[in-house]
């Protein structure tokens, strides 16, 4: 660990030439005495417990200044720097002399912060604040191009958070509306996710109406999805809530659809319209109405259902139906991938036994249907003779009349 001095104010080399020689951190003096790092700062694991003063050097690549945990205050650090300003796993309690603008990404996560006061206005991408102990987004910037991340704090609203972002994530915070959040999400240099997860949500409203990538609401105990976004291109996860029906949802997801472990009875009001997986194990379904026609795997494990009708007639990837207590496959995509079935693992639908493949009801419903159509064409053949028998005795009956 480099050796740390007390810097006093001598003439002679300032304070941040002494600093950044001992440090070995090349730098270029300008002719009206400007300090110019062409590359990084990095003062990772020093024991720092202040900065000295480098509030007048140009840092042109990243100012990294972290794990340094008796480090309180960001005084004395540069204001000028065009790559990204990382002062997390500090023990900062203000955000004060931090620079106003920053070009790439602020990263101010895991400190001991309790307000965004002094926080730069814009930055150039993304704006890390999570695992502190803040109350409020007051003084957060209006627009962030790639991700706003403010997970792992004390919100309980998202009131002044940026309008404009790339992505969002508010997921482990208090919050019971997401009312105020981010009005839209447009993915540039970032994903476009929109993370709100083990929150107290009591519904959804509020969220942005087009999420182009990835949402997430696991584990925010919500009763219903209505209010929530009406297009989602990525996957959309609302596993681990207590959620009885699927109203609210999008109608077409682009990718993945994942409901499970909640309370499910019906997903008769899901999408239609799913571009990668379905998963709707661990709730109390008896029926997969509702299910869309076409999916790359499908899990609907630990669900009381009554048969596989209505399931999904092409799903090429894993069929997941263990502990539905059906012991019959009737029903099952015959294009899936591998079954995964109370009675047994087949790798395709082709290894599924005959026996297995319909039911002794359906087998009796299909005998019974057929007796009963020919039973229709025999009475239908029967009335057509009699028909011609009399249509015929009417005939000679004529030709004997003079």
């Amino acid at each position: 660990m480099a050796k740390i001095h007390i810097f006093n104010k001598v003439s002679g080399p300032s304070e941040a030439e002494l600093a950044l020689t001992e440090w070995k951190i090349p730098f270029e003096k300008a002719e009206d005495g400007t300090i110019i790092v062409p590359g990084d700062l990095t003062l990772n694991n020093m024991g720092l417990k202040s900065l000295p003063d480098l509030s007048k050097v140009i840092v042109k690549g990243n100012f990294v200044c972290v794990n340094n945990y008796e480090l309180t205050s960001l005084k004395g650090g540069p204001q000028v720097v065009h790559g990204t300003y990382q002062c997390n796993n500090n023990g900062l309690t203000s955000l004060e002399y931090a620079p106003k603008e920053v070009g790439i990404d602020f990263i101010c996560w895991k400190n001991k912060l309790t307000s965004l006061k002094h926080a730069p206005k814009k930055v150039g991408r993304n704006f890390c604040c999570d695992g502190n102990q803040l109350t409020s987004l007051e003084h957060a910037p209006e627009t962030v191009p790639g991700s706003f991340d403010c997970k792992e704090n004390q919100l309980t609203t998202l009131l002044h958070a940026p309008h404009t972002v790339g992505a969002f994530d508010c997921s482990s915070n208090k919050l019971t509306s997401l009312e105020h959040g981010p009005s839209l999400i447009t993915p540039g240099t970032y994903t476009g996710k929109y993370e709100c997860r083990n929150n107290p949500l009591k519904s959804l409203k509020g969220a942005p109406a087009h999420i182009p990538d990835n949402f997430v609401c696991t584990g925010c105990k919500l009763p219903t999805l209505e209010g929530g976004p009406a297009q989602v291109d990525g996957h959309y996860y609302a596993y681990d809530n207590e959620l009885v029906n699927l109203k609210g949802s999008p109608a077409i997801v682009g990718k993945g659809f994942a409901v499970g472990r909640n309370k499910l009875v019906s997903i008769e009001d899901g999408p239609q319209q799913v571009g990668e997986n379905y998963s709707c194990q661990d709730n109390k379904l008896t029926s997969l109405k509702g299910a869309p026609a076409t999916v790359t795997e499908f899990s609907c494990e630990d669900n009381p259902l009554e048969s596989f009708a209505h399931a999904p007639t092409s799903c090429k990837g894993n069929f997941w139906c263990r502990k539905t207590g059906q012991k019959y496959l009737e029903g099952i995509p015959q294009d899936a991938g591998k079954i995964f079935s109370d009675i047994d693992t087949f790798d395709n639908w082709d290894a599924v036994p005959q026996r297995l493949r319909i039911s002794p009801e359906t087998i009796a419903r299909q005998e019974r249907e057929h007796r009963e159509e020919v039973d229709r064409i025999t009475l239908g053949s029967t009335v057509l003779q009699d028909s011609l028998s009399i249509r015929k005795g009417t005939i000679q009956i004529k030709a004997k009349t003079p």
